[in-house]
């Protein structure tokens, strides 16, 4: 391998590895060094994560919103007070802690109403260091979320090479992409249940891809039945995807179909959801857990996005302001959300995007109408692709939709569960554009940009907020 260039098509298998093991070594770089840049409490709902993961691992037993603690409440808040969570949020440091959290946050002052897997897979190192400081405790989480980070690259690097088997560039690209998204990191290291559920989001859609390709796979397809059962255990969000399940059947090789190869591969399907089924029955240990974690309010929910209210000025310029934070934060709003990138580096990661999605579908319509290699199986997984990220964005935009309100924004971290797709997509389309004008060594220049914005977002934001 050259020094201006990275490895391309036809490349040694040892040089590739060797490539991914460079991005996969930055990722966990990244990572840990992000978690030690942010000060402690300033990632997203840090508080109410570690309260619920210190009850969990001191009760020892499944929690829930009557097992709320003042006392660790006034700790953590003591402890937010003390590393100046307010100043970096732009407001006045109150003289005397807020009391609890519900002072603090209001409706929104608790977690532990969430599923608990996450925390569960935590609670034997919160218990074994019950008596460290709060912050020791929380740096040592953090660390290991970067764990989870770092697995979560992998799983999309094995996703693109699934798809684009022959053409490792794409998924070298796909991996630089998760390496270097700035606001990917900083959620990465931090304590944060999306951690897990962005790494089960892109083990489903791989079981998703390895399904369909270029004929139905049963085991990879229950492989993905199995990832969105047991994510529901972490985020009911996880839900969203299932909509993939029935897609990659519809769009699975027509020869297939006619073979009655279906007929033998949906026997297994149709035990697995009829145990689910007797699993899942009311007033089962298994039944009452999606009942509190899955149903609540959902019919009056949907009530609610159909109404009227909706539809006003008022709501339509709230939509807006919307979309604008949830593509921000997507990229990099730190802390929470109130330390934002420079306007320009927004318009030139929006031009980025729309190009790159651009060439994505220009890729996908010449696929589509035999003129490039892209076989049909592919351009059917690219048509998964695209559909992961609409539904997950549509399912983050619905939760401003549901509040209407300025002080409730969807995030660009929920995007992450779609985290394999969308860095798929990118690659896809940074290729499309840039391979023709670039030729082999586009690979460097589109790995050296991530990197560099990368590192601008650490030296020209995150530095002088959080250390200046």
């Amino acid at each position: 391998m050259s020094s201006t260039s990275l490895p391309a098509e036809g490349a040694p298998p040892s040089t590739i590895r060797a490539v991914v093991l460079l991005l996969v070594a930055a990722l966990l770089v990244r990572g840990l060094l992000y978690a030690a840049l942010t000060p402690p409490w300033q990632a997203p709902d840090e508080p109410r994560h570690f309260e619920y993961l210190r009850l969990l691992a001191d009760q020892r037993r499944l929690i829930s919103i009557e097992d709320a603690a003042l006392p660790l409440q006034r700790q953590i808040l003591d402890s937010m007070l003390a590393h100046e969570y307010f100043k970096y949020l732009g407001r006045p440091t109150p003289s005397i802690p807020p009391p609890s959290f519900q002072a603090l946050w209001g409706p929104q002052a608790t977690l532990l109403h969430r599923a608990p897997l996450y925390y569960v897979a935590l609670a034997p190192v919160a218990w074994a260091t019950g008596s460290w400081p709060l912050v020791d405790q929380l740096l040592l989480l953090r660390v290991l979320d970067v764990g989870l980070l770092v697995l979560t690259g992998l799983v999309v690097y094995a996703a693109a090479r699934t798809l684009f088997p022959d053409r490792p560039s794409i998924a070298l690209g796909a991996l630089a992409f998760a390496a270097f998204l700035p606001q990917l990191a900083q959620i990465g290291g931090s304590l944060n249940s999306d951690n897990l559920v962005n790494l089960l989001g892109a083990l489903f859609f791989l079981g998703i891809l390895r399904s369909a390709r270029p004929e139905l796979r049963l085991r990879w397809f229950l492989f993905a039945c199995v990832v969105l059962l047991v994510g529901l255990t972490a985020k009911r969000g996880l839900l969203v995807l299932g909509a993939l399940l029935p897609l990659a059947l519809i769009l699975a090789p027509l020869h297939q179909r006619a073979s009655g190869g279906w007929l033998v591969a949906l026997a297994p399907v149709a035990l697995l959801a009829a145990a689910g089924v007797w699993l899942l029955r009311p007033g089962s240990a298994a039944g009452t857990l999606v009942q509190r974690y899955l149903t609540d309010a959902g019919y009056e929910n949907l009530l609610q996005l159909l109404g009227p209210a909706r539809r006003t000025p008022e709501a339509l310029a709230l939509y807006q302001l919307a979309l604008d934070t949830l593509f921000k934060s997507f990229w990099g709003m730190f802390g929470w959300m109130a330390i934002r990138l420079g306007d320009t580096a927004y318009l030139v990661l929006l031009v980025a995007t729309g190009v790159a999605a651009l060439g994505t579908l220009v890729v996908l319509a010449r696929g589509l109408a035999g003129r490039n290699d892209l076989a049909g199986w592919q351009a059917s997984e690219l048509v998964l692709a695209w559909v992961a990220v609409a539904l997950v964005t549509a399912s983050a935009l619905g939760y401003s939709a549901l509040y209407l309100r300025a002080d409730v924004l969807p995030q660009g971290r929920y995007l992450y569960l779609a985290l394999a797709p969308a860095a798929i997509l990118f690659a896809t389309g940074a290729e499309q554009v840039l391979r023709p004008v670039l030729g082999p060594r586009y690979l460097v220049v589109y790995v050296l940009a991530l990197a560099g914005g990368d590192l601008l977002a650490i030296t020209t934001t995150m530095l002088p907020a959080f250390h200046g």
